[in-house]
């Protein structure tokens, strides 16, 4: 899942730490995980979030949607139920799933008892 833009803000027991409003390092993050889900497709897949975390500062800067600029609060969840409700594409996990294709000099395996 994308790392979103974070607006860090002082909250009553939660401590700030002022680089996750760093968006250069958020980007660079999110770089660093879209190259990997890039390297691995079969297994890996890179879910995007919310544009509106970046893009709309009504609500990336809004602690009605994430409470202390990080975390979220229920207008903030129900920002990120749409990425997290489509069905990411099928994988294969250790033979589960999306089956490969077989190359084109393999010969097909009969399961039929032979006679003796």
């Amino acid at each position: 899942m994308e790392i979103a833009c974070m607006r860090p803000v002082e909250a009553k027991g939660v401590p700030l730490i002022p680089e996750r409003g760093d968006d250069e390092r958020v980007a660079r993050l999110n770089r660093l995980m879209r190259d990997v889900a890039e390297s691995d497709p079969e297994h890996v897949t890179f879910m995007p979030g919310p544009k509106e975390w970046c893009a709309n500062p009504a609500i990336s800067n809004s602690v009605g949607y994430r409470w202390d600029g990080v975390h979220l609060y229920k207008p903030g969840a129900k920002l990120l139920i749409p990425a997290i409700a489509k069905p990411p594409p099928p994988v294969s996990i250790n033979g589960w799933g999306r089956r490969p294709t077989p190359p084109a000099t393999a010969s097909r395996l009969s399961c039929r008892p032979t006679s003796t």
